[in-house]
C-alpha cells in the first residue's frame, strides 16, 4: 500500500483549543467560550472557529459544553474528539480596547493575539472586511508581531487610534451578527 504523506512532510500542527472571550471587567467579566481549529492542514495552517452547518459561530456560555459543541461542526472538528476541557487563552475586549485607545505597550500580546483572533472570526462569517479597516489591522498585527510598542499608532497619525477602534468594532458587529449560541443542554426533558 502506497502512503500519501511525503517523507519531508512535517508533522501537522493542526489542533483544537477552548478560548474565552471576556465581554466587560465589571465583577470579573462576563465569558463566552467557543472552540479553533488551529493550524488547519487543508485551509493551509490557517485557524477558524467552530461554525454550525449554516456557518454560524457557535458560542456557549460553560465550559464544560465544548464536547456537546463540538459535535455541531464539520469532520475537521470531529477529527479531533474528544474536546478539550482546559481554557487554552481568555481573549479580554475590553483590555484590547484599552490598550488600543490609551496603551503604550501591548505586552502579553493582549492586542496583537485579540486582533489575530478577530480576523479569523471575521473571515468566518464570509462578510468582506472593509480594505480600509484590513489594512488598518494587518498593519497594526504586523507592527505588534515585531515589536509590543503601541506607541508607533501616535505617530502615524492623529486618527490612528480612533481607526483601529473603528476597525475593531466593525468587526465585532460581524462577528455578532453570524453567531449563535449553542442551546441548552435538556435535563431530564427540561431545557
Amino acid at each position: 500500500m502506497m502512503s500519501h504523506e511525503h517523507e519531508n512532510s512535517e508533522p501537522s500542527l493542526e489542533a483544537v483549543y477552548l478560548v474565552a472571550v471576556r465581554m466587560h471587567e465589571e465583577g470579573g467579566g462576563v465569558l463566552i467560550y467557543t472552540l479553533l481549529l488551529m493550524d488547519e492542514d487543508r485551509r493551509g495552517g490557517k485557524d477558524r472557529p467552530l461554525a454550525d452547518p449554516d456557518g454560524y459561530i457557535v458560542w456557549f456560555k460553560d465550559p464544560d459544553e465544548a464536547a456537546r459543541a463540538m459535535l455541531v461542526g464539520d469532520e475537521a472538528f470531529a477529527r479531533h474528539f474528544p474536546a478539550p476541557s482546559e481554557v487554552a487563552l481568555v481573549y479580554d475586549l475590553q483590555q484590547i480596547a484599552w490598550n488600543v485607545t490609551e496603551g503604550v505597550r501591548d505586552d502579553g500580546a493582549v492586542v496583537l493575539n485579540g486582533v489575530n483572533l478577530i480576523l479569523d472570526l471575521v473571515e468566518a462569517t464570509g462578510f468582506p472586511l472593509p480594505p480600509a479597516y484590513q489594512k488598518t489591522l494587518f498593519e497594526l498585527a504586523d507592527s505588534l508581531t515585531f515589536s509590543s510598542d503601541l506607541g508607533f499608532l501616535d505617530d502615524l497619525c492623529p486618527s490612528a487610534r480612533g481607526d483601529v477602534m473603528d476597525a475593531l468594532c466593525w468587526c465585532v458587529g460581524a462577528v455578532a451578527i453570524k453567531s449563535h449560541f449553542l442551546a441548552p443542554a435538556r435535563v431530564g426533558g427540561v431545557p
